[in-house]
């Protein structure tokens, strides 16, 4: 299923570039927000509402700090969910695709809305299932099984293909972005610097295909590493490189004393620095791994207080190296022509009467409408072949969900029908 799933994004990225990496996102958010938005109520009803889950939930559960998680450990993770979102090159490539500055700003302004309501929608659903199934073993399958239990046919479908776009649509951004950056920073410029543009975009396709193929090979891999649970392998994973990626883009940003220099020394002294923790963790978990099953202070220090602490350790690491590389290696003039000419030009804002006269594009939005008004569509018909069966809440689920999703469809449709005319 993984390779499955990998193989179809690395096609629509290789295809249709960083264009077909937004249509994709946006029909995967309405997916996953349409089976989410279906299942928050229906979670809250089962429990009795916000009254119900508050009471009838075991003791100690809306505690902010619960073992083995502690202060320092949600002082690292705020630190690094930070760096993430103000450096992820996913991410911030989206601020670029919008025509003017006044569509980034609404961006953000959207993305900081969506990030305070969305925690609430998303895990009220989790919370429930300790009420409803308290019989569950392992947590991690929390959200799928308070779907199968509480979802119609139709809409669960929906979940699971929400699921699935959640995760292609945060792989699908990087894999495009890693592409273009190896091939026009590295090999447009190191590698073959005179390069025309269809080799440039051959070379492209190729290192999307690489990419791809390397996150399929990890995503395997990590079904068989025991003794983690996701949460901790992807604060050890982001902890050990994220520091080193996203500090020097981030100074680069803000700071006009971080030279070239010391950039590329932060990036490899936290590299080392990370890679190193991890090491360490490993032997340090292999040598007490009889200690650690009994002693439950070891057993903290040597996961999610090590984790925490290589976050902390990295960090400083990564800012040390940026500090000394660009103190012992002097700023040539021309690149502090160019950082100046950089900084002057963030300087300068977009004029209103700027924006109002950019030329209007055809917007791929057009493609999406239809793929939702289709998909709709297929949905309402679901719901159809279950009232046939006599399952009358799945029929009303499903031509709730069909509909709206249709409702929509047509809305973009009829917003994106007139640019794409003229």
């Amino acid at each position: 299923c993984i390779g499955s799933v990998g193989i179809v994004m690395i096609l629509y990225t290789l295809l249709g570039g960083q264009w077909a990496v937004l249509v994709t996102d946006f029909v995967q958010f309405i997916i996953l927000c349409l089976a989410v938005l279906i299942l928050f109520p229906l979670s809250l009803y089962a429990v009795g509402g916000f009254g119900g889950l508050v009471s009838k939930a075991p003791d100690g559960f809306f505690h902010l700090l619960s073992p083995p998680y502690g202060i320092f450990d949600w002082i690292m993770f705020c630190v690094l969910i930070a760096l993430s979102y103000n450096a992820t090159w996913g991410l911030v490539q989206k601020y670029n695709c919008v025509a003017t500055e006044t569509d980034a700003r609404k961006v953000a302004i959207l993305m900081g809305v969506l990030s305070a309501v969305g925690p609430v929608i998303f895990f009220i659903p989790v919370m429930a299932a300790r009420i409803l199934l308290p019989d569950l073993v392992d947590s991690k399958y929390a959200y799928v099984a308070i779907s199968l239990k509480l979802l119609p046919t139709g809409v669960m479908g929906l979940m699971i293909a929400g699921m699935f776009s959640a995760t292609m649509s945060s792989l699908g951004s990087e894999y495009n972005v890693l592409s273009g950056v190896l091939t026009k920073d590295f090999y447009g410029k190191i590698v073959r610097p005179d390069a025309d543009e269809s080799s440039l975009i051959r070379w492209g396709r190729i290192n999307t295909a690489i990419i791809g193929g390397i996150t399929i090979f990890f995503a395997i891999g990590i079904s068989y590493v025991r003794g983690f649970n996701l949460y901790d392998i992807m604060v050890k994973a982001f902890g050990a490189l994220g520091p080193a990626i996203m500090l020097p883009l981030l100074g680069g940003l803000f700071f006009k004393k971080i030279n070239s220099r010391g950039a590329i020394t932060g990036v490899l002294v936290g590299t080392f620095s990370g890679i190193g923790l991890v090491v360490a963790n490993i032997i340090l978990l292999r040598v007490y791994q009889e200690r650690i099953v009994t002693d439950e202070i070891l057993s903290y220090w040597l996961k999610q207080g090590y984790n925490s602490v290589s976050i902390g350790v990295n960090i400083l690491a990564t800012i040390l190296g940026m500090w000394i590389g660009s103190s012992a290696f002097k700023t040539q003039s021309e690149e502090k022509l160019r950082v100046d000419e950089f900084f002057n030009k963030m300087s300068v804002p977009t004029f209103p009467s700027i924006e109002k006269d950019a030329e209007k594009k055809p917007s791929p939005f057009f493609v999406v409408s239809i793929a939702l008004m289709l998909l709709g569509l297929i949905i309402i018909f679901v719901g159809i072949a279950m009232k046939l069966y006599g399952d009358m809440s799945a029929f009303a689920a499903d031509s709730f969900a069909g509909g709206l999703m249709a409702f929509i469809g047509l809305i973009i449709f009829l917003k994106t029908r007139k640019t794409n005319i003229q």
